[in-house]
């Protein structure tokens, strides 16, 4: 009587332990398959063109949203390189280091020449961006200038790479200045004899290259614009050490 007694009260306790257990073994299969996918999909890199094998945080294309993050969205727009927006300038992507975290991007509206800017200056998205490396400075292009010398004779210091005409047949000349000479211009004098200024980042080498060259026309200025910069993008330490170890690192985009 004391040995059924016994073996009654011992199935009495475990028996929640078997419910508990059946209830996991029924539900843990399914939320392994749901974390498989994930971690299935996200294992598939970005590739385009000369980029390769990219993880988070890049995305776009066949790369899902989840597994990247919101502000580096590639996509696929020619064959040669993949494109990227910041902070409403559309970019070509020519280069990523993932060990540096450093992109080498080329503004979209200036690769065929440097005519066909939108009028925006070059600029970062800070929370994503640290900025840019040493080897880069700004290159300003100074549009649509009268031949009356309105920058206080300064032109002698500028590099002239186009001309057009005004409807009166007069020659409007656009310039280009290196960020070390930007001191000597005055902002009002540009501002009210030049149709525009825009700022671009270049490679500081690219450019000493062509001061030392005679030729510093519209090709040449195009030239180094199309040569790109380098920007360096935040590192995400977790991601990083997440990736380290076989791991995928995936972003919940509804929060």
């Amino acid at each position: 009587m004391e040995k059924s007694l016994s073996i009654s009260l011992e199935f009495f306790l475990i028996r929640p332990l078997i419910v508990v257990f059946f209830i996991l073994i029924t539900i843990f299969p399914l939320s392994c398959c749901e974390v498989d996918v994930n971690f299935m999909t996200c294992g598939r890199r970005y590739e385009r063109g000369n980029i390769k094998n990219l993880s988070f945080p890049f995305w776009g294309d066949d790369r899902p949203e989840f597994c990247g993050h919101e502000g580096f969205r590639l996509r696929c727009e020619n064959r040669e390189y993949p494109v990227i927006n910041i902070s409403g300038i559309q970019y070509g992507v020519l280069h990523v280091s993932q060990e540096n975290y450093t992109m080498t991007l080329v503004r979209s509206d200036l690769w065929d020449t440097p005519s066909n800017t939108n009028g925006l200056n070059t600029t970062l998205n800070h929370t994503l961006f640290v900025g840019y490396p040493a080897t880069v400075e700004n290159l300003t292009l100074i549009y649509g200038c009268r031949e009356s010398d309105p920058l206080g004779g300064s032109f002698h210091l500028l590099n002239n790479f186009s001309c057009s005409k005004e409807p009166d047949g007069n020659d409007r000349i656009s310039y280009f200045v290196r960020e070390s000479l930007l001191w000597t211009l005055n902002d009002a004098d540009v501002q009210s004899g030049c149709c525009g200024v825009v700022q671009v980042p270049v490679f500081r080498t690219v450019l000493d290259e062509m001061d030392r060259s005679a030729k510093r026309g519209v090709q040449e200025v195009t030239d180094v614009l199309r040569e790109g910069f380098d920007v360096q993008y935040v590192d995400f330490q977790l991601c990083i050490a997440c990736e380290k170890a076989r791991g995928r690192c995936v972003n919940d985009i509804t929060t």
